[in-house]
C-alpha cells in the first residue's frame, strides 16, 4: 500500500498553535503599548519586544482586554466600522 507522509505530532502542532496565539497576542497588545513589533526571523516569524510588564488582571478581565483589543484591530483594519 502507499505511504501516507507522516502527520506532526500533536505536541509539534501544541508548540506551533502556541506560536501563533503568542503572536497575535503580542500584536494585539501592541496597540496598549505592550508590546512592539522588532522584527521578522529568517522563517519569516515576526518577533515583538515587551515595552511594559503587563498588568495582574484575573481571568475575567484578561478576556475584556483581549476583547476589546480584537474589535481595536478589526477597527482599525477597516473590517468593522
Amino acid at each position: 500500500p502507499p505511504r501516507s507522509t507522516p502527520k506532526p505530532s500533536s505536541a509539534a502542532s501544541d508548540v506551533y498553535k502556541r506560536q501563533v496565539i503568542h503572536i497575535a497576542v503580542c500584536k494585539l497588545l501592541s496597540d496598549y503599548g505592550y508590546y512592539e513589533f522588532n522584527f521578522v526571523d529568517e522563517d519569516g516569524w515576526p518577533h515583538f519586544k515587551l515595552i511594559k510588564k503587563l498588568p495582574n488582571l484575573k481571568p475575567g478581565e484578561q478576556t475584556i482586554l483581549m476583547k476589546k483589543a480584537i474589535i481595536n484591530y478589526f477597527i482599525k483594519s477597516n473590517y468593522i466600522n
